[in-house]
């Protein structure tokens, strides 16, 4: 993924996808069967934004991070692997008459048994919520209110998932371009397996006595009716 994004220009610096490459060779962070990583401020260059607000913001770059753990399996693995996921998505640029604008997506992984401070809202196993801990702060926020939004649901991304849900949405023309690569498409395929496909078949169980998973398809969507 590293040579794809350099060759491809998306990101100046791949550094921080080499550091994740070397903790999963490394370490195992909870024993000998686990893996994980962090990939720390990687950079995106992305392209001009439909509809931006303030109108005169330039030089849009987005910051990924991501940190997880996980359990190693096999490829027919029907529950959730992943132990611990936090995914950072933040958007900053300068404006032409002077300062600077930010935009922030978190996604995560409920963490089970720890003290839910709304538990009356609905709190989906892996969710994307806008704003987050890096939206707050000494941030000039105009006339926009920033508020600790709706959890949405979502499937996990991994690295792989994480970097192609930038390039996809906000790097349009070299997304198009880099679906023509064998590589690249492999790279995605491989991930939405491992962690698509067990999302699906939970979710699928709700309405079908044939499928079988130990993964609650009421914990990724709170709100269905079971």
């Amino acid at each position: 993924m590293a040579n794809i994004l350099t060759r491809s220009a998306v990101c100046g610096d791949v550094s921080p996808i080499e550091s994740a490459k070397e903790s999963c060779r490394n370490e195992c962070p909870s024993g000998t069967d686990s893996w994980g990583y962090d990939i720390s401020k990687l950079i995106f260059r992305i392209d001009n934004q439909k509809h931006t607000q303030p109108k005169d913001i330039v030089d849009l770059n987005l910051e990924l991070s991501v940190s997880l753990t996980g359990t190693c399996h096999n490829d027919d693995y029907d529950a959730d692997s992943i132990k611990s996921l936090a995914v950072d998505f933040v958007i900053s640029g300068k404006r032409a008459s002077g300062g600077s604008c930010y935009c922030s997506w978190h996604h995560d992984r409920h963490i089970e048994g720890a003290n839910d401070e709304d538990p009356q809202f609905a709190h989906p196993h892996y969710h994307f919520q806008h704003g987050g801990n890096k939206m707050w702060g000494d941030v000039d926020f105009g006339s926009a209110m920033v508020f600790e939004s709706p959890r949405i649901a979502h499937p996990p991304l991994d690295g792989i998932l994480a970097i192609d849900y930038v390039v996809s949405n906000f790097c349009g023309n070299k997304w198009r371009t880099l679906l023509d690569e064998g590589e690249y498409v492999n790279l995605v395929e491989s991930a939405q397996k491992r962690l698509w496909r067990p999302y699906a078949i939970s979710t699928a169980s709700r309405w079908s006595n044939e499928v079988s998973s130990s993964w609650l398809p009421q914990n990724l969507w709170p709100q269905m009716i079971m």
